[in-house]
């Protein structure tokens, strides 16, 4: 029974830390679109 609990622990949080990964993923390519995007109004403003 012990066993079983563990393996489903382990498998939760394995889940778990695949599912954050994948968010701060998303988050850094969120910020990179909006620098990218953003690279022409700040040239036009430093320049």
């Amino acid at each position: 029974m012990k066993n079983k609990k563990q393996l489903m622990e382990s498998a939760i949080h394995g889940i778990f830390l695949i599912l954050g990964l994948i968010t701060v993923g998303c988050v850094l390519l969120i910020t990179v679109y909006f620098v990218i995007s953003g690279i022409p109004a700040i040239a036009k403003l430093a320049f």
